[in-house]
């Protein structure tokens, strides 16, 4: 023995031994250990050449079987995690490190002892131990392992290939022999079938056929479990050129394969046979489909055909589906033949997961195929099939799922056909609802439910979206009516919601409004009271003009706008697009009261007053221009009262808002003052000088004059109020008050605009300005004495009157002249007014009357002012100043008479005439003769002028001479009057 070759042997075992023992233990094999193994298998395997002769063949022989079943227990053991397992352990290639090291004891063993395999049971033993080696290195991917062991299985089968016998025998062989001998010519097919399997793993395509030559075809189809594994092995063959893309050679592999199977006996085929011939031959079919020529086509109608005739296929469901491919690849396919073939799938086919799976397959393609008649296929498919299976199986479970999925794959079908009327569709889809409803308690799960209901409403919308715009269609309405169908049960509140919108918008957009209130009635009241549904309803109630839906919508929607202010604004915008004004500042104003997150409020209080105003210019009633002027002032006051809100972070920008403010409410009030009621003017003038109180003068030259403005038309609206107040109540008091303060406010500022008025204005500008606004001042100082005269400030009066005693304008003072008559009738019977307040009183009444006299030469007016003055004086026992009126009376109708002036009004004429004699005679009754002649002379110089001929002078002579004879004569007056 060489010491070398010891060491060889000595070495394997020792490996072996020891990655026996810690295989018994149960222990993992270390790394080293495994590499240590796999080192041992690549450089000293196969060990027969390194044997020595004196070895120990049964130790050798002992020691190869514990490694072998150590390997065979170790693949047993894989799913269990706690046995054999470390971290990083490769079990598969451990395995098989141990099958190629057992095998090769076992084999250097047994050449020990019997030299070239003389022991018939021995050599079978091994060869069958190197087959299963060599297989199980191929399955996992091994073949450099493989071909370790292919090579003794080369010599095993050059042996049994032999001419001769392996032991000879005088009188023939024995029956054991004769066994042995039949599985050896067994095993060398095997082994030519690893070979092809070997080759195909090495991509030797040339020593694959060649191989494939070498099978002993005889042999081979003794063994049905050897046909399978041969055809097997050349399928995979196939696969692997089909993955190549060689069509012709996945063809001519897919021929062996099939040759191969049909050499065996029918009788002997199995179910495995079976199944393969049916992979092999769909192979086939695809590899003659791809590749697309004339004959391929020819060739793969020959094996559907075959499948077709041959008994252990022709009921399978495989043959019809390659049948179906094959018809559907034609240039020209034959629709009745591919229905044909998939009817006779759904009636023929024993439904089982498989075969459900592979029609439900077969449906969905047809529909990229044939769409009407996948839809007619999968109607069939529930009908005669699924229908059927629940009936018999009510429980549920399995048939259940399926019709489930049959109904799903029809819906999917049908809301994808573009072929047929959308009408159409819809009636075939309630058709087969109505038959799974009617024919099937049950009815469909509640999963599916939501899935069917989910692809009717998307085929809905999508048809919604392409003839929503269309007059008169109707298909959509029906295909959001068959998501009520009973067979989905009650939907839901939101689901039930959706629909009836989607109904009411399809009407609403063809102009059926009727239809559209119908559908609206028709949802569940929480529906109705949705914000999406009554936004919906609000639009078709501005169209109809139904105002009371549509504040009904809008208070629901309002009730939401803080959860969601868009549907709000939406309504401002749907109601100024449908011209009513009214309704959009209804929406605005809801949206101010609830002030929803975001919002901007100086941009919808601005929106809404701009509204307001143009309704307000629109408008042509009174009654509806106080009702808007009403609005706008309450506005006006609501964004008074939120100027912090109004601020901006920008100065320039927050002094803007508050000018447009400012002159907003000025110009409305000085441009619709008649059309606003005066307790909502004063209120608008006072909003306007807030707005101007957060100026300063600085930021605009009109400031102080918008001011003046204000409080001047504020007094006098509250003047005009207590005008028409109930006579010395409360609250007549309380007006004039108000108006007393607006006077103090406009005198506080009067002097400050004096001063800067017209600092940049033309002169011509600068004094008509001035003259404007001291015809307010002068207005201003009447309004104050009204007050006075009002509240009774008696102290407070003659400050009064001297101001306008004081005054030199222009100024209205016909109104003031009617206005001190009553003061000085007042101050007649006043107690804490002096003499000389009276005095002045009279002084401003006579300079009204003059000062209007001045202006207007009015005749009428000054002859009654005249007659009041003169009653005044002689009632105040102030004869001069009296008869100074008559002589100024006479005066103007002497100017009149000669037709100078206007002619003095002769019923004024003789009145004064009459009162001045018979005061006259009043005086001679006295004794006071000197003032009685100067009273008679003013009497009879005042009817000089009547216009009467002279008579009324006549008379007043005639009986100014009887007085005058009588006084003479009887030495006391005697008072005459005149009739």
């Amino acid at each position: 023995m060489k010491p070398k070759e010891d060491e060889r042997l000595q070495h394997v075992k020792d490996c072996a031994k020891r990655t026996y023992d810690l295989l018994q233990a149960r222990m993992p094999v270390p790394e080293d250990v495994q590499v240590e193994l796999e080192d041992v298998v690549q450089r000293y395997i196969p060990i027969a050449t390194a044997v020595p002769v004196q070895s120990r063949p049964r130790a050798l022989d002992r020691l190869g079987s514990d490694i072998l079943n150590s390997a065979i227990n170790l693949k047993q053991s894989q799913a269990d995690s706690s046995v054999h397992r470390g971290q990083g352990q490769d079990h598969p290639r451990l395995a098989t490190l141990l099958r190629i090291l057992g095998f090769s004891l076992i084999d250097a063993a047994h050449q020990v002892s019997l030299g070239d395999y003389q022991d018939q049971e021995t050599f079978v033993r091994i060869f069958k131990i190197a087959l299963k080696a060599c297989r199980t290195c191929l399955d996992n991917d091994e073949p450099d392992l493989a071909m370790k062991i292919l090579q003794r299985c080369s010599d095993y089968t050059a042996i049994v290939e032999g001419n001769a016998p392996i032991v000879q025998f005088a009188g023939g062989m024995s029956l054991s022999l004769t066994i042995h001998l039949r599985t050896l010519r067994h095993f060398v097919v095997e082994y030519y079938i690893l070979r092809v399997l070997h080759a195909l793993k090495t991509d030797h395509t040339d020593l694959t056929f060649h191989f494939y030559t070498q099978i002993d075809m005889k042999e081979l189809q003794k063994s049905a479990d050897l046909t399978d594994k041969a055809a097997e092995v050349l399928y995979s063959v196939a696969k692997a050129r089909q993955a190549q893309g060689e069509w012709k050679e996945t063809t001519m592999w897919c021929q062996c394969a099939l040759g191969t199977l049909k050499r065996l006996a029918t009788k002997d085929q199995s179910q495995h046979g079976l199944d393969l011939e049916l992979a092999i031959a769909g192979t086939a079919v695809e590899a003659c489909l791809a590749n697309a020529s004339p004959d391929s086509f020819v060739q793969a109608h020959r094996l559907v055909d075959h499948l077709t005739d041959t008994n252990g296929t022709c009921y399978r469901l495989e043959p019809d589906v390659l049948r179906y491919k094959v018809l559907t690849a034609a240039r020209h396919p034959d629709n009745t033949k591919i229905e044909s073939v998939v009817f006779r799938m759904i009636k023929n086919t024993q439904l089982t997961d498989q075969t459900f799976t592979m029609i439900m397959k077969i449906l969905k393609k047809l529909q990229d195929f044939h769409m009407v008649s996948a839809l007619a296929m999968t109607h069939i498919l529930i009908i005669s099939r699924l229908l059927p299976d629940c009936r018999a199986n009510p429980v549920g479970g399995i048939t259940q799922d399926r019709l489930d999925k049959g109904v799903a794959t029809f819906l999917s079908a049908a809301t994808k056909c573009a072929r047929e009327p959308e009408m159409a569709i819809a009636t075939r889809i309630k058709t087969v609802l109505d038959e799974v409803y009617e024919g099937f308690g049950p009815g469909i799960s509640p999963i599916a439910a939501h899935g069917a209901q989910t692809k009717l409403w998307k085929s809905a919308m999508d048809l919604f979206k392409r003839s929503a715009a269309l007059e008169g269609d109707t298909s959509v309405e029906a295909g959001l009516r068959l998501l009520q169908h009973p067979l989905f049960g009650e939907s839901g509140p939101s689901k039930a919601g959706k629909i009836g919108r989607k109904i009411f918008l399809t009407r609403f957009y063809r102009k059926d409004y009727v239809g559209a209130r119908a559908a609206f009635y028709d949802m569940p009241e929480d529906n109705q009271n949705e914000v999406q549904s009554r936004s919906l309803v609000f639009h078709l109630a501005l169209i109809e003009g139904d105002q009371t839906l549509a504040e009904q919508s809008l208070l629901i929607i309002a009730k939401h706008a803080k959860e969601d202010s868009q549907p709000l604004y939406a309504c401002v915008l749907t109601a100024q697009q449908h011209g009513t004004p009214y309704m959009a500042i209804k929406a605005l104003k809801t949206l101010i009261d609830q002030r929803p997150p975001g919002l901007h409020l100086p941009s919808l209080l601005r929106c809404t007053v701009r509204l307001l105003m143009s309704e307000l210019d629109s408008q042509d009633k009174d009654k509806d221009k106080s009702r808007t002027g009403v609005e706008l002032v309450v506005m006006f006051e609501r964004a008074a009262k939120n100027t912090a809100a109004l601020r901006i972070s920008n100065d320039e920008k927050w002094l803007d808002e508050l000018q447009w403010w400012s002159k907003s409410a000025f110009n409305l009030a000085m441009t619709h003052s008649e059309a606003i009621i005066p307790k909502m003017l004063v209120r608008l003038l006072a909003t306007c000088v807030r707005f101007l109180d957060c100026l300063s003068a600085d930021h605009q030259p009109g400031v102080r004059r918008r001011r003046l403005i204000c409080h001047f038309t504020s007094a006098l609206g509250f003047v005009e109020i207590a005008r028409a107040s109930e006579e010395g109540s409360d609250q007549r008091r309380q007006w004039y008050m108000q108006a007393r303060s607006q006077i103090d406010h406009f005198n506080a500022h009067y002097g400050d605009w004096q001063g800067t008025t017209g600092a940049t204005m033309p002169t011509r500008d600068r004094e008509k300005e001035r003259e404007s606004m001291a015809g307010g001042a002068f207005e201003i100082m009447r309004l104050d004495l009204e007050c006075t005269l009002h509240l009774q400030l008696w102290s407070a009066l003659d400050a009064a009157v001297t101001n306008l005693l004081n005054y030199t304008g222009a100024g209205r003072w016909e109104s003031l002249a009617d206005l001190m008559f009553a003061i000085h009738k007042h101050a007649g019977i006043a107690t804490d007014i002096d003499d000389t307040s009276k005095c002045r009183i009279r002084d401003l009444l006579s300079r009204s009357i003059n000062e209007t006299w001045k202006r207007d030469k009015d005749i009428n007016k000054m002859a009654l002012w005249l007659r009041q003055s003169f009653s005044i004086h002689l009632e105040d026992n102030d004869e001069d100043f009296a008869l100074n009126i008559i002589q100024q009376a006479a005066s103007i109708a002497a100017k009149g008479y000669e037709g100078k002036t206007a002619t003095y009004p002769s019923d004024e004429l003789f009145w004064l005439a009459s009162t001045v004699f018979n005061q006259a005679v009043d005086f001679t009754g006295h004794g006071e003769g000197e003032k009685a002649k100067r009273w008679m002379e003013g009497a009879l110089e005042v009817a000089r002028y009547a216009d009467d001929n002279g008579s009324l002078h006549a008379n007043l002579t005639a009986k100014k001479r009887v007085a005058e004879d009588d006084l003479v004569e009887e030495g006391r007056g005697k008072r005459r009057k005149i009739e």
